[in-house]
């Protein structure tokens, strides 16, 4: 015989019968079922539904007695005296009623059991609590004075939108929705938002036992690994608990938790929202999370510097004007004595093309956020901010914004093509401007279209990072449009007359293109000092975007980090490796100068060898035959692995093979 004992204080645990309080919930459930199939009750993600259905269309009697000294007491009343006929009492030989205090239930038992003398009925109240699920399941009207008619209650019961986890869907959401049936008539709320369950990185339930759990302030404040382990130590586990506790401590955070604040958890978090029914947090992403932020932070900084030039040399400060004037290209609307007037004609194609993506950017957040595909809001604005607007169009605006743009010499003044100041560097390789007043307005677009994109672009963000935009909001320059805090401005709409859908093609060609040459300078390992000249080749269907390709050759090298870049409709110069990278569209560098060719062989024979070891290590680990046991976050970590050592080894073969023939050349 073996005696159960509690696993905490090691007491002998003895089971006993004693009477509870039920509460019936077969009409509840099925009126619950009822709202959600007629659309009153709208439960998201949808695919809970099933389960809604499944455990109230099959719903038992719910237990509401608990054996606790802590809780809600159960109000219910034993008459004690007088006696009560046997006839009108329960199986048990009692008489219980229910009243919200004393005083009622006495009435009440005056009325049920015919006791004219009130005054001599003794009652005793059950010294069970309710279950606690009970006692929550009465949250949305309770917290507003119910029962009483409070004005509170009118003007917010029942509310709009509950967001919870979907782990307590029938345990608390299904029990609110029924008591409040019962009680009121009424639905509590009109939407039900389920979140995924947060797991640790390996996928696993986060336990205090385990010694896996993530406490959210250390991860916005930062914490040691000896304060982990000296706050594991504090708390009340078994030795035993706390030993395979700080083995997991010393493995997963083997240099504590740095401090990432309260914005790039939250982002992290609702990054995660495209996951499933689970988040498996692994507090790398977070930390990534926080460099974001940096980079964000950064972006204003150097977008308040732009915004202070002296544009044209009479110390004007720039002023936005909103975007009225950019705003439809067909209308050019009389500004303040300090602003220019500016067509959408006016603006360069990287101010046209930024501006369809913040568009873009701007309508996918909104129709995310009312279909709640909160992952996919955060996407969106992650995109923007740092592939859209800091990795293309700040570096191609920065020699339009140098402080002498709008005095520097002409085309053919000293300076020339590759002098610091001259005229084909600081207008990004656009046509002269010609006039000052032309240098001077270009300038102006620019930094209003940047204005443009760091105002929306942080309201865009606002309600994923309050804390960085709110500091930033505060810090641009003051519009006609701007708000006094950044928590009451307009959500950012899509702008119609923004959209190109033309130019945004040809870009995501651009940015193809910037891609491979970028591929091609990691595989040949050329150091970035080394700026090799770039080719573009352009064959059949390709050779009509000639006129776009050859206009942003200049930001095509500042992006790939060339020394230049041609685009060509014949064969390279000799000393070139090439890339494909459409049928119609070929890359080449030229690394015979400033490159040592047999050296760079020599470095991608010897990192393919390493390569083709660690994949090898893969492929056993996939092979082996409990490969399909393990966890499925290690799982799918060990085929994405395998995944991209196999596309990385595809790239360095053919950069060997792209080598190769110019080292026989040079021998």
């Amino acid at each position: 015989m073996q005696l159960p004992r509690c696993s905490r204080s090691g007491d002998i645990i003895e089971y006993m019968l004693v009477p509870q309080w039920w509460m019936d919930c077969k009409e509840a459930g099925r009126r619950s079922v009822e709202a959600v199939r007629n659309g009153e009750l709208k439960i998201k993600p949808e695919n809970h539904v099933h389960t809604w259905e499944y455990w109230l269309n099959n719903v038992q009697d719910w237990c509401i007695s608990r054996q606790l000294w802590w809780g809600h007491r159960i109000p219910a009343y034993k008459v004690v005296e007088p006696s009560v006929p046997a006839e009108k009492c329960n199986m048990s030989g009692e008489a219980w009623v229910a009243g919200r205090s004393e005083e009622e239930a006495r009435e009440v038992a005056s009325r049920m059991f015919e006791i004219p003398e009130k005054d001599k009925i003794v009652l005793k109240q059950d010294e069970d609590v309710l279950d606690t699920w009970f006692s929550s399941g009465l949250f949305p009207f309770s917290v507003f004075g119910w029962p009483e008619e409070t004005e509170e209650f009118k003007a917010y019961f029942p509310t709009t939108l509950l967001e919870t986890g979907h782990d307590i869907l029938f345990f608390w959401v299904a029990r609110m929705v029924m008591l409040s049936l019962l009680l009121i008539n009424k639905l509590p709320f009109k939407t039900i938002f389920l979140h995924p369950m947060v797991r640790d990185s390996q996928g696993q339930k986060m336990s205090k036992s385990k010694g896996n759990v993530i406490d959210p302030l250390e991860v916005i404040n930062g914490i040691s690994l000896d304060g982990l382990i000296a706050k594991l130590h504090a708390g009340n586990l078994q030795p035993k608990e706390i030993k395979r506790s700080e083995t997991v401590l010393r493995k997963e955070f083997k240099d504590g938790i740095p401090a990432c604040g309260c914005d790039a958890l939250r982002l992290g978090l609702i990054a995660y929202m495209r996951q499933g029914r689970n988040i498996n947090l692994d507090l790398n992403r977070v930390v990534g999370y926080r460099q974001f932020a940096n980079k964000i932070w950064n972006c204003t900084k150097f977008a308040l510097d732009k915004w202070a030039i002296d544009v044209d040399g009479k110390g004007t400060p720039f002023v936005p004007n909103g975007l009225q004037m950019i705003s439809t290209g067909k209308e050019k609307q009389n500004l303040s004595t300090n602003s220019y007037l500016i067509d959408f004609t006016d603006l360069k194609w990287e101010d046209q093309w930024i501006l369809h993506r913040l568009s873009v950017a701007c309508e996918r957040a909104n129709s995310c956020f009312e279909a709640y595909d909160f992952g996919d809001v955060a996407n969106a604005i992650y995109n923007f901010w740092l592939y859209e607007l800091c990795d293309v169009y700040l570096e191609a605006i920065k020699p339009r914004l140098q402080p002498s743009a709008q005095s520097s010499p002409s085309s053919g003044e000293k300076g020339g093509e590759n002098g610091q100041n001259g005229e084909k560097n600081l207008t990004n390789g656009h046509a002269d401007a010609g006039t000052k007043a032309e240098k001077i307005r270009d300038m102006r677009c620019a930094q209003e279209v940047l204005f443009a994109c760091v105002d929306r672009g942080l309201r865009l963000l606002h309600p994923i990072c309050p804390f960085l935009t709110e500091e930033l909001y505060q810090r641009i320059p003051n519009s006609p449009s701007k708000f006094e805090s950044i928590c009451i401005s307009d959500y950012p709409l899509p702008v119609l007359a923004w959209t190109n859908p033309l130019l945004d093609v040809s870009m995501q060609q651009l940015q193809q293109i910037v891609g491979h040459f970028r591929s091609l300078l990691a595989a040949l390992e050329i150091p970035p000092k080394v700026k090799p000249q770039g080719f573009v080749l352009l064959r059949e269907e390709a050779v009509a975007q000639r006129e776009f390709f050859t206009e942003t050759a200049a930001t095509m090298a500042i992006l790939a980090k060339l020394k230049e870049v041609q685009v060509i409709t014949d064969q390279p110069p000799e000393g070139c490796v090439s890339d494909v990278v459409s049928p119609h569209v070929t890359i080449y560098l030229r690394i015979n100068e400033g490159v040592n060719i047999a050296q760079t062989l020599e470095k991608l024979k010897k990192k393919r060898t390493n390569l083709l070891s660690k994949l090898d290590g893969y492929i056993k680990k996939v092979n082996e035959p409990n490969f399909d046991k393990a966890p499925e976050a290690v799982r799918e970590g060990a085929l994405q692995k395998k995944a991209d050592l196999e596309k990385e080894l595809q790239l360095l073969e053919a950069a060997i093979e792209n080598v190769t023939p110019l080292l026989n050349k040079t021998e």
